[in-house]
């Protein structure tokens, strides 16, 4: 079993997720530490347990380019016929390897399993997700088990800085078919986490994007990348991506996008708005602008349901930018298409700067002329 371990700044953790991977009942491993660039005594600390135990290696990127990029670099380097990934801030029942290898071992249609973990402080505090949940122990993506073979003929992870996990499930999945991931154990906790400054729990990239923000982008466009997939086997050229994703989690971090127009509007609308709105995005791209489009929903409608596939397949193609909430965008020209998608604010929205912005008044701000039906507050 070849294990990857990704490690940045983890001095202070590193040698509880080792010490854990070595006191395995499962002795045959090959634990590959890949220090993403450290500042730290990360790399010092992994070469020290390679000099100790023949089972780890230490590698070094030459550039900090994210966790998935460090798995890939480790997956390359790895030999055994398992994979499977821990952080290097999380300790591991000493049976989990054992338990997840033997269970493909004796399965041979098995593709991939997954255990469970529970987050915990230093003190050994238990304490679940950042929303209300009556259950403590959740799924650990990082834990998943399967074929070296099969990690490799799908590509590896996409190199991206955060939610790569869960993408690779669902290629899993559209490849092999719904289920293909065992869960072993469930509602046991055969790792501990302790991410106090993980990526999950800070700024743009909190695990609360997952509803409205970048992780909610991410995983949009790769559901609709997949759609387009027909026989061939999903899989990530190192060089191209393959669906779109916003430029500040990708390994080399795109600070700012600099487009010539963005238009703000509900894209989920079908009316004149839409049309003219759309009409005006197919003129600036005949003209050879660079255009981002950002998704304001209407606040009394289905905020839940996602983009509209047109959209969607415009930006798979790479024709216009989906703006992500949060993200820094530079344009030229901002146009709001829709002014009643304004009057409600967001929790998050893009930090735009423009040299012009504009909004088209499609619509009047009550559709009565008594003044009833108001539709927004003018004034604001």
């Amino acid at each position: 079993v070849s294990v990857l371990v990704p490690a940045h700044a983890a001095q202070e953790t590193l040698h509880l997720a080792l010490d854990s991977l070595l006191a395995q009942t499962w002795r045959n491993l090959e634990v590959i530490v890949v220090d993403d660039c450290s500042s730290d005594g990360t790399f010092a600390l992994a070469q020290g347990y390679a000099c100790r135990d023949s089972r780890v290696k230490a590698l070094q990127q030459s550039e900090n380019r994210g966790a998935y990029s460090a798995r890939n670099r480790a997956l390359r380097a790895a030999r055994g016929d398992f994979v499977t990934v821990h952080d290097a801030d999380d300790w591991s029942h000493p049976q989990k390897i054992e338990i997840q290898a033997r269970d493909l071992m004796q399965a041979s249609e098995r593709i991939a399993n997954i255990t469970c973990w529970v987050r915990a402080s230093r003190e050994l505090f238990f304490h679940g997700t950042t929303r209300p949940s009556n259950k403590l122990v959740q799924l650990n993506h990082s834990s998943l088990m399967l074929r070296r073979e099969t990690l490799e003929h799908l590509g590896g992870w996409d190199e991206v800085r955060v939610a790569a996990d869960s993408e690779l499930m669902r290629r899993i999945e559209h490849h092999y078919g719904p289920g293909c991931v065992h869960t072993l154990l469930p509602d046991v906790p055969l790792a501990f986490a302790l991410q106090e400054s993980s990526l999950t729990r800070s700024g743009m990239t909190h695990v609360h994007t997952l509803y409205h923000g970048v992780r909610r982008e991410y995983h949009v466009a790769s559901m609709h990348w997949l759609t387009t997939l027909k026989d061939t086997a999903p899989a990530h050229c190192p060089d191209e991506r393959s669906f779109p994703a916003p430029g500040f989690i990708l390994p080399h971090r795109r600070e700012e996008l600099v487009l010539d127009l963005v238009f703000i509007l509900d894209f989920n609308l079908s009316g004149g708005a839409y049309v003219s709105t759309m009409n005006y995005v197919e003129a600036a791209l005949a003209q050879g602008l660079r255009v981002g489009l950002f998704h304001w929903r209407r606040y009394d409608l289905d905020v839940t349901r996602p983009l509209r596939p047109e959209i969607r397949q415009m930006a798979q193609e790479g024709r216009i930018h989906v703006v992500t909430p949060g993200e820094k965008v530079s344009a030229r020209t901002v146009i709001a298409g829709y002014p009643p998608v304004l009057q409600h604010g967001i929790d998050m929205a893009p930090v735009l700067s423009c040299t012009r912005f504009a909004i088209i008044t499609n619509q009047m701000s009550s559709r009565l002329y008594s003044g009833g039906d108001v539709q927004y507050d003018s004034g604001t």
